[in-house]
């Protein structure tokens, strides 16, 4: 059974009384292990379809199967409990609060989901640990380089312990070094078992994956 199953996913956007067809007849299956690439431009649709597969976003028409379980008509509250048990995020430009430290960054989902704060706060340290910000986690976001930002957001992507990984544009603003290291990371995530799907215009980051779907004007292209 796949994790991630979508079938003839569309999705239209109402503008100023035009219809724009932003994803067409969208099929794809993701495994549980899997490192697939997102590959296309800007405009694609890659990020539309990342977000319906993450929960941001729900398709026009179409069938979207998560662990078996048909979703594609689950209303908002279904969806927000169902994201934060499946899917951690990983986005381009971080996005931490400037004004809460490093720990309570990595903590934030938790606070969300009524689980246990003090077993996920030791969680938490032993993620930044292992991303080598243990002596970071009291810092503020802005006390950090690019790079460690990124590291930061990945621990938070990883605290819910999700079945999948959704990573938008990781390496996007980050130097070519730090880059490498980040996607050397996320490799290793993937070789301890941890589904990670990857979106990204660029094919040194997607030549990370094991497996690539490209792309364009809205269609998967081979």
């Amino acid at each position: 059974m796949s994790l991630v199953k979508l079938e003839n996913i569309e999705k239209t956007y109402e503008t100023a009384g035009n219809y724009i067809r932003v994803l067409k007849n969208i099929s794809l299956s993701i495994e549980k292990g899997d490192f697939t690439s997102l590959m296309g431009q800007s405009g694609s649709g890659k990020t539309t379809l990342m977000n319906i597969i993450g929960m941001l976003d729900s398709p026009t028409s179409g069938k979207y199967y998560l662990d078996g379980k048909d979703i594609s008509k689950e209303n908002d509250n279904s969806l927000s409990n169902l994201r934060n048990r499946f899917v951690g995020f990983i986005f381009q430009s971080f996005y931490l609060i400037p004004y809460s430290s490093v720990l309570e960054n990595v903590l934030l989902p938790i606070y969300y989901s009524g689980k246990d704060l003090k077993q996920h706060t030791e969680l938490a340290k032993n993620l930044l640990g292992q991303l080598g910000l243990y002596d970071k986690r009291n810092n503020k976001p802005n006390q950090l380089s690019g790079g460690q930002q990124q590291r930061v957001a990945i621990a938070r992507a990883l605290i819910n312990e999700p079945e999948i990984i959704l990573a938008d544009e990781p390496t996007g603003q980050l130097d070519s070094e730090t880059a490498r290291d980040i996607m050397e990371y996320l490799t290793k995530l993937n070789q301890s078992g941890k589904t990670i799907l990857l979106v990204t215009h660029d094919h040194a980051t997607a030549s990370y994956a094991k497996k690539i779907i490209k792309i364009a004007d809205g269609e998967i292209v081979t």
